[in-house]
Formats: structure tokens, sequence, C-alpha cells
């Protein structure tokens, strides 16, 4: 609460300033930031998703260093993330999140509804990359330490995850096991067709670099992997 106090209070005194820009879905509300640079317009838009266990305010960074481009940026929570945690559970099918975002940025006209990339970090780059796969006026898509699959959470890294997951889910973790093999890309990829960003680090111990070689390889989109030997998550 202190850091979304906080930010909100700074959020003016940016350059270019922070405006909220929420967005109803399903009878809530999805909070979050806009930032448009100077100048004519309208301009292209990245929205920006975070992981399990942070929040949107975190992201000015990676908006800070997009609208030094003359790139516009949305910072979100999504569901059961930041500001929703108390109010919506996070959902294993996140596509309809994308839509009810891309609806809204065709309402704005600082924004270029021809020019909308989606952008997501960890558990959020799994959301984007469905998001994309599904609503094709994402030109772009772009994650950063992606899993796969949710099973790598479940399986593979900190026994802790599996708490963090069935509380984003708002279930018990025996019940949240019967739901892991439906979070997947598995089924999306092959439906990906906008050029695709991957980033991933040797060091990442929470979503090991393999699972960005695994999306790399099931996608037939235009696609890069980035991946830094040295680099740790996210």
């Amino acid at each position: 609460a202190g850091c979304v106090r906080t930010y909100e209070q700074a959020a003016p005194l940016f350059d270019p300033p922070a405006v909220p820009f929420h967005v109803p879905f399903h009878g809530r509300t999805l909070k979050g930031f806009l930032r448009v640079p100077a100048g004519d317009g309208p301009r292209p838009v990245v929205v920006l998703f975070h992981g399990t266990n942070a929040v949107k305010e975190e992201l000015h960074w990676w908006s800070e260093a997009l609208v030094r481009r003359g790139i516009a940026t949305i910072i979100f929570d999504g569901p059961g993330l930041g500001e929703t945690f108390h109010r919506l559970s996070h959902v294993a099918e996140p596509r309809p999140i994308g839509v009810a975002i891309v609806n809204h940025i065709e309402t704005h006209p600082d924004l270029d509804p021809d020019a909308v990339a989606f952008m997501g970090l960890s558990l959020g780059g799994y959301c984007v990359l469905r998001m994309a796969a599904y609503d094709k006026r994402i030109r772009a898509v772009a994650a950063v330490s992606p899993p796969y699959s949710a099973d790598v959470y479940w399986n593979v890294t900190l026994a802790s995850l599996r708490r963090e997951l069935a509380a984003l889910y708002s279930m018990p973790i025996a019940e949240m096991e019967k739901h892991i093999p439906r979070i997947t890309l598995e089924d999306a990829l092959p439906q990906l067709t906008c050029p695709m960003l991957l980033a991933s680090g040797g060091h990442d111990i929470i979503t090991p670099p393999e699972e960005a070689q695994r999306i790399f390889a099931a996608a037939t989109c235009e696609r890069e992997l980035i991946y830094y030997p040295r680099g740790a998550h996210d």
C-alpha cells in the first residue's frame, strides 16, 4: 500500500507524467499507468506486465527506457497481482485480459492501435505470449525469463513458488496441482504470428533458461532469443 501511495504521488512529476489507465474487466478494474512521450501522435505503445511477487510500480524503469525511444507505455498489475491481489485472482487463461486492454487502447486518441506491443517478465511473459497468440491486434511481443509451462515452477524450482501460484489462483496447493497441466504455451505458440523477442539468463534459478529455448523451438513466427550466460531472473 505504501508503494502504491508513493508512486501515485510521484506520477504527475515524471517526464512524461504517468496518468491512470484503468481497464474494466469482468466487473472489476485492472489498474495501470500510461506515459506518452511528447510530440506528434498517435504513439506506438508497449503494455508491460510483471510476474509473481511483484507490483506494477517496479516496471517504471522498463517504461523509462521505452519512453526515451518515443514509445508510449502502460504498466499493469495483472489479476491476482499488486493492487488486484485482494480483488481478482489470477486466471489460467489470460487472453480475455489482453482483449480488454487492446479494446481500451483503441479508444485513446494518443495511442496508435496499429502499433501495439505486449511485454512481460517471468509469469507475465507467459501471459503476454498467450495474449499475443490470440489477439492479432498485438503486433509484437517480448518475454523476459518466461516459463514454457507452470510445471517448471511446480516440479523444478523453489518450493515456495507452489504457495505463490496457489495464492495467485485462490486455491489450496492440493487443488492447484490439478490445474498445473493447463498452464502451458503448448497450444498457443503455433498460433503466434507476430514477431517475438525472448531473453533468458544462465544463472536464473526461478525460470531455467531452457524454458525460453523451448518457447523459441516451438514457435514458428519471426523470433529472436537473447541469452545472457551470467544473467539471473528477469
